[in-house]
């Protein structure tokens, strides 16, 4: 059983974060536990992104697995119906209620999560439910570790999303939009955090230098990582040489967080081909 309550005020923020971790990747895995609700995101290189809502900034929240060694549930779900449902208009007296419970309802056996809009001054709140989809389940063996990294870097949102974007898009002499697919390398150490732009290559990837090893961020698609930034004051770059790198955007003053995973490479080919860059000090 998970249940987590979100005050009026967070809704829009819940709102705009799962319709860019829908972007990503969509059905998703929807992981419930004690720390609170997660939502992993996919794309054809495997996991891509999580969307991690806070315990701590629900007005309450509650997780008792229906089988006591666990200590997490998941489900498959399509987010569509989720963003659509959030897309409705609510104040800030409304309250959003977050419901999974694990045990099947009498004479169906389908597994839901149920979210429900609670408005003090109507009798009957909206509500919808989200049918899991447990053919497809599988659960990821990549997410977000809360482990401390041993290198983190940190730097304003709207100056990281002003250069990946200038990066990622130009508009040519008419107005028209010319898409740049070629890969952005990001270094990162103790004194400045240094974006470089490939120009030997035609994919478009994140590439990070950090504790000593090349850390590529595979994302083909920047929409996403650029819309995260909108919602969030600073943009926190995790480097580790033995997990994972990280691009995290908090978001909603404390009510969550959004991942975008990277990928270590041992090769110094990274190092071979950079020749722009800009410093971010």
């Amino acid at each position: 059983m998970f249940d987590a309550i979100i005050d009026g005020p967070g809704i829009p923020q819940l709102r705009n974060a799962i319709g860019i971790i829908s972007t990503v990747g969509n059905p998703a895995m929807v992981m419930m536990t004690a720390a609170g609700l997660s939502i992993q995101a996919s794309d054809e290189l495997g996991l891509a992104a999580e969307l991690r809502l806070n315990r701590a900034a629900c007005v309450s929240c509650r997780f008792q697995p229906a089988v006591p060694e666990n200590n997490y549930e998941c489900i498959f779900i399509n987010l569509t119906p989720l963003r659509q449902f959030l897309e409705e208009e609510a104040t800030e007296e409304d309250r959003l209620l977050i419901v999974h419970n694990p045990l099947p309802i009498v004479d169906d056996q389908r597994e839901w999560l149920m979210v429900f809009l609670l408005n003090p001054a109507a009798a009957n709140g909206r509500h919808v439910l989200l049918e899991a989809i447990n053919d497809q389940l599988q659960v990821p063996s990549m997410m977000v570790d809360d482990t401390r990294y041993m290198v983190t870097g940190m730097t304003p949102s709207l100056r990281m999303r002003n250069i990946v974007q200038g990066l990622r898009y130009f508009f040519d002499g008419n107005g028209h939009r010319i898409d740049n697919l070629r890969p952005i390398g990001i270094t990162l150490t103790a004194l400045m955090i240094r974006i470089r732009l490939n120009l030997a290559q035609s994919r478009g990837n994140f590439c990070m230098i950090g504790a000593k090893l090349p850390l590529a961020f595979d994302l083909p698609n920047l929409e996403a990582f650029i819309n995260a930034t909108r919602m969030s004051e600073n943009v926190l770059i995790h480097a580790d040489p033995y997990r994972s790198p990280l691009l995290n955007c908090p978001f909603g003053n404390g009510l969550g967080n959004l991942f975008f995973f990277g990928n270590i490479i041992h090769s110094s080919i990274w190092w071979l081909s950079f020749y722009d860059f800009i410093i971010i000090n």
